[in-house]
């Protein structure tokens, strides 16, 4: 488990893991997916949720808070993807919000958090063009350039696509 970073052309070996008494360490040693924001940054999407390794130090980092909608139940957060400007787009799997840290400030921003007429953002991706587009259970479209509000909506049920109900795939109940 963990990670382990191997220098070319040489023989040393990184190791990071998760160990619970060490704050500094991984939040968890199952890595979903990796990332490296605009300022290289290696995000690492563990079971335990976000850490950052930064390149300058090589330690773990996992001050990042976002504060979860509704502290009663627990968030999973995902490093979802990256922007055309390398800040990272953070998923809130459990209740499909997202943000976005500024890889410069690592400040938390809000993203997509103006969408009316949408009740679960289950996809996004940035074009060529730098628009993001973003998928949900009732149609598709993109944001505007502050990444906060619907530049355009393309509703299924309008455009004659049949619309089914999405499972609920994370709740645990199930």
């Amino acid at each position: 488990g963990g990670l382990k970073r191997i220098r070319p052309g040489t023989d040393l070996i990184t190791r990071f893991k998760n160990d619970p008494s060490d704050s500094t360490s991984l939040k968890g040693d199952w890595i979903g997916m990796i990332l490296v924001d605009g300022s290289d940054r290696v995000w690492l999407d563990t079971k335990g949720g976000i850490s950052y390794i930064d390149p300058e130090t090589e330690q773990v980092n996992n001050s990042v808070i976002i504060q979860p909608s509704d502290k009663a139940k627990h968030t999973y957060y995902f490093p979802e993807h990256l922007t055309a400007t390398g800040d990272l787009l953070i998923a809130d799997l459990k209740h499909f919000k997202h943000f976005i840290i500024d890889h410069k400030t690592l400040a938390v921003k809000p993203f997509a958090n103006k969408l009316k007429n949408v009740d679960s953002l289950i996809f996004v991706h940035q074009d060529n063009a730098g628009k993001i587009w973003f998928v949900t259970p009732k149609g598709f479209g993109y944001l505007d350039s502050t990444f906060t509000a619907i530049s355009h909506l393309y509703e299924f049920d309008k455009l004659g696509f049949p619309i089914e109900e999405t499972p609920d795939v994370f709740n645990s109940d199930k």
